[in-house]
């Protein structure tokens, strides 16, 4: 559902026409019909959710190798096991694809 027109731009043209030999110009309103704030649709789409999932385990696995490179092994672990409850609150946590992602990170 939308909610009703929102004006996004107010455009004017001003130009010379070769053909009439005068100055011409034209205006125009770009409009688009706003969405609501929160769709009626809670969850995301699984495909999304797991791609979603998929980015934060590399990012969980960046970080841990470089505070592994540090020495701070206990970090760089607690930081794969809140990737892991992460993945387990999602949407898509018990799909093949997100449990593959898990055990890549155990």
């Amino acid at each position: 559902t939308t909610i009703g027109p929102f004006d996004v731009a107010k455009i004017h043209l001003v130009y010379y026409n070769t053909v009439a030999k005068c100055y011409q110009s034209c205006s125009t309103t770009v409009t688009v019909n706003k969405m609501p704030s929160k769709p009626d649709q809670t969850e995301p789409a699984t495909d999304v959710d797991q791609q979603r999932n998929r980015y934060q385990v590399g990012e969980a696995i960046e970080q841990a190798c470089a505070l592994a490179d540090r020495g701070q092994f206990s970090h760089a672990r607690h930081l794969l096991r809140e990737a892991i409850t992460a993945i387990d609150g999602s949407s898509s946590g018990k799909t093949i694809f997100c449990e593959n992602l898990k055990s890549d990170l155990q």
